[in-house]
């Protein structure tokens, strides 16, 4: 693992970019806020936010993670998560990272402070879920974190309808960022960059069955461009797209390939399982 001190100082570096300061919440006031920010973030009333107050005092005060990005005395952006054990490997859970959206950089400060505390802590990795239809995120952190896809969940979360979800199923991913390895930023390919054959599911969404068999180095599965979009102007298209997910996508993290990258023009490289 890198020395924790390096991480300590990327994630220093990082919140400077950015212009803020990250911090752990060390008071109910702290709390309060970052549950207030995480309710604006996912435009839920204050009393549904994904951070309820009660629970964020409780996991703060038995040794979890519980953090809000500040300029000044504004609150940005928050995180929290929970020390968990997956396959013989503590790490931290990280159940919620959220910035203001004009607040550049925010997001990638928090995972930065993130990792810092948990390497401090000596832990093995970091892991989250996240939604694998909504691209920038996946971008985030696949390209930008180097973290890798390893499972599919249908339906995770219930019904949340939130500002992100709306009234679409939770389908969500499992993402790993191993601590134990380098996780510098990864060059994007600037296109698939594969033989047609390659194409597991086209952005008309489309599915070659026998794609993804002939040497090639990967499968690629196409993303929505905007999918909060059309979660709004056309629901029955994302229910579309989330079937296709799960009936592919799906399969293939159960079967043990991984997903560590998506290129440029929106599509993962499934990584066969050898």
């Amino acid at each position: 693992m890198s020395d924790p001190r390096e991480f300590e100082q990327l994630a220093e570096a990082a919140a400077d970019r950015a212009g803020i300061r990250i911090r752990l919440s060390e008071s109910l006031a702290d709390v309060v806020a970052v549950s207030e920010i995480l309710a604006s973030i996912w435009a839920t009333p204050p009393d549904r936010s994904p951070g309820e107050v009660s629970t964020l005092v409780a996991l703060r005060h038995a040794g979890g993670y519980v953090a809000g990005a500040w300029r000044g005395s504004e609150i940005l952006g928050a995180s929290y998560g929970f020390v968990s054990l997956r396959a013989g490997r503590l790490g931290l859970h990280s159940h919620v990272t959220g910035a203001v959206e004009a607040s550049r950089g925010v997001g990638t400060a928090l995972k930065f402070h993130q990792r810092a505390w948990a390497a401090a802590k000596d832990l093995d990795e970091i892991t989250w879920t996240f939604d694998p239809l909504i691209r920038r995120n996946a971008h985030f952190n696949l390209n930008v974190l180097n973290a890798r896809i390893v499972s599919y969940h249908e339906n995770l979360y219930g019904a949340l309808e939130d500002g992100f979800n709306g009234r679409d199923e939770t389908d969500r991913c499992t993402v790993v960022w191993d601590l134990r390895s380098s996780s510098g930023m990864r060059a994007v390919r600037s296109g698939s960059g594969f033989p047609d054959d390659s194409i597991l599911v086209g952005h008309d969404r489309a599915v070659r069955d026998d794609a993804g068999r002939n040497g090639s180095p990967g499968r690629l599965v196409a993303l929505p461009d905007d999918i909060l979009r059309i979660r709004t102007e056309a629901p029955s298209e994302a229910t579309a797209w989330r079937s296709v997910y799960r009936r592919v996508l799906g399969p293939m993290l159960a079967a043990g390939d991984g997903i560590g990258e998506l290129t440029s023009d929106g599509f993962y490289v499934v990584d066969r399982a050898r």
